[in-house]
């Protein structure tokens, strides 16, 4: 991948995201009254902006509340796809599917699942408990009772 000729470029600039020939809606140029949106190829830091932010967003959904701004940057940065020029856009460009795919390796972050189950006599109903605790530590539980 290769940087726009209107890109930052240089080993300051933190991370990079598509920006040319990005498919967005558009006002149409001849619409006075601005009622009505179209499509087009928009190129520039208003398309690059939107990734960076939808992959922090992803982030955090995989990890609600437990990670800092200073955690995503991290993130993003380690997960990124690499390009020809190693100093030209800063560690990369950024990639959602690795981002996401490493905070859910994040001790953090994972989610555990424990069942038990629980015979009410020789014959007759059983009872499984399953307790999942979510990225947020909040405990949920269901049980089910099935017959024999």
């Amino acid at each position: 991948a290769r940087g726009a000729p209107f890109s930052n470029h240089g080993s300051w600039v933190d991370i990079a995201a598509p920006g040319v020939n990005i498919l967005s809606t558009i006002r149409h140029p001849t619409d006075e009254n601005k009622e009505n949106t179209y499509f087009g190829f928009q190129s520039g830091t208003s398309m690059a902006a939107p990734h960076v932010a939808g992959v922090a967003a992803l982030i955090e959904s995989a990890c609600p509340g437990k990670l800092s701004h200073k955690d995503r940057l991290e993130i993003m940065k380690i997960t990124t796809e690499p390009h020809e020029s190693p100093n030209s856009l800063g560690v990369g460009i950024v990639n959602a599917k690795n981002s996401v795919f490493y905070v859910k390796t994040m001790p953090e972050c994972k989610r555990s699942t424990n069942t038990t189950a629980t015979p009410n006599a020789t014959t007759g109903p059983i009872t499984t408990t399953t307790s999942t605790s979510n990225a947020t530590s909040m405990p949920i539980t269901t049980t089910t009772t099935s017959t024999s």
